[in-house]
């Protein structure tokens, strides 16, 4: 299990946030990833102490800066905490080989798949911050900015929590655009709204 510290923003201007990033960052690539969010069945032993989140299987196909495509379908879960408008989560993730063996195996254990969510975006870093701006599918684009701290005492959170916000200073994104939902959240608001 590791620590991450980040931040979700709303992104007004991609094309103007693109440059600052490739002025200010080291591009590493471009992605797809497509998310399915898998869930216990309510009732059930692992219902009660599964993440509301759920399951995430990420089908995620990587583009590097030489052209070198890669493809590779990871397996996580989150518990996820909002402090002073910063997510610190407790992931666990793995890598499957076997895409569909795998989601077999998730129905004979009693989940079953929920929402789907696709991003498309590129990747940069910069020392130990890793930036994303990507266009999540029905939801617009965003920049998704993280560290993954030594340690999860509070120090190092703050000090990780002022490094993504100086980041985002730095591209010029406004605090007031900082979204602490989960993407999951917003699309079922969203659809809630829409009918």
């Amino acid at each position: 299990m590791s620590i991450e510290v980040e931040l979700k923003a709303h992104v007004r201007s991609p094309e103007n946030t693109k440059a600052l990033m490739d002025k200010k960052l080291i591009y590493k690539g471009s992605f797809i990833k497509k998310d399915e969010y898998w869930y216990p069945e309510s009732g059930s032993a692992i219902y009660r102490n599964f993440s509301k989140s759920g399951l995430r299987i990420r089908k995620e196909t990587f583009t590097d800066n030489t052209g070198t495509v890669n493809e590779t379908v990871y397996i996580t879960w989150k518990v996820k905490e909002i402090r002073e408008n910063i997510e610190v989560n407790k992931e666990n993730e793995f890598i499957v080989d076997n895409f569909g063996e795998f989601k077999g195996f998730l129905a004979l254990l009693g989940f079953r798949k929920g929402k789907e969510k696709q991003k498309t975006g590129f990747l940069y870093v910069k020392d130990r911050l890793k930036a994303e701006l990507c266009e999540v599918k029905n939801l617009g684009f965003f920049l998704e900015i993280e560290i993954i701290p030594e340690n999860d005492n509070e120090k190092t959170i703050k000090a990780a929590r002022d490094e993504l916000f100086c980041c985002l200073s730095t591209l010029e994104i406004g605090k007031e655009e900082l979204e602490t939902r989960f993407y999951s959240e917003i699309l079922a608001e969203n659809w809630l709204e829409a009918r």
